[in-house]
C-alpha cells in the first residue's frame, strides 16, 4: 500500500510522496487492512454466491451455499 500511495501522490501531486509521518501511514494502512479483513471473516457467505467453471467450452454456474475463507488473527 506504501508503494501504490506513493505512485498515486506522485502522480497526483508531481512530487514524491514526503518522508515525514511514514509510521502514520504504515498505522492506517494496518487498521484498513484489518477493518476489511473483519468485514471478509463475518460477511463470508456474501463475498461469492455463484461460482462459474468452464470445461471443453461448456459454462456451469454453481451457487455458493457456503464459505470459508479461514481468516484469523496472527
Amino acid at each position: 500500500m506504501l508503494q501504490a500511495l506513493g505512485r498515486e501522490w506522485q502522480q497526483a501531486k508531481g512530487a514524491p510522496l514526503p518522508a515525514a509521518g511514514v509510521e502514520d501511514r504504515r498505522l492506517l494502512f494496518a487498521a484498513v487492512a484489518r477493518g476489511l479483513l473483519e468485514y471478509l471473516d463475518s460477511h463470508q457467505d456474501q463475498v461469492i454466491r455463484t461460482i462459474d467453471l468452464e470445461q471443453s467450452g461448456v459454462r456451469t454456474r454453481y451457487q455458493v451455499k457456503a464459505l470459508d475463507l479461514d481468516i484469523s488473527a496472527p
